[in-house]
């Protein structure tokens, strides 16, 4: 599990609908972008949306540690994050 830190806000898509997920949010993407071309799943407050793997490259920041990632969105870690911490 990867996750990334908008720097820009970026457009995603939830059902057909256009989505602007803001700078500074946090997303959780469970494949390397690397190799990734077109649109990714991606979990973002909760919900799974769609974005393109390279406005995700280009505007996010990887987060590399997972603990991390858990500090600055809590709200990610899962129930069993949660019971090791």
């Amino acid at each position: 599990m990867l996750f990334y830190k908008l720097g820009t806000t970026t457009l995603a898509v939830k059902q057909s609908i256009a989505v602007p997920i803001p700078s500074g949010s946090i997303l959780r993407i469970s494949a390397d972008l690397v190799d990734l071309n077109g649109l990714v799943d991606v979990e973002w407050d909760g919900e799974t949306v769609q974005m393109f793997a390279v406005d995700i490259r280009e505007r996010g920041t990887l987060i590399q540690a997972a603990q991390t990632a858990k500090q600055a969105a809590p709200d990610l870690a899962s129930d069993s994050d949660r019971a090791i911490a």
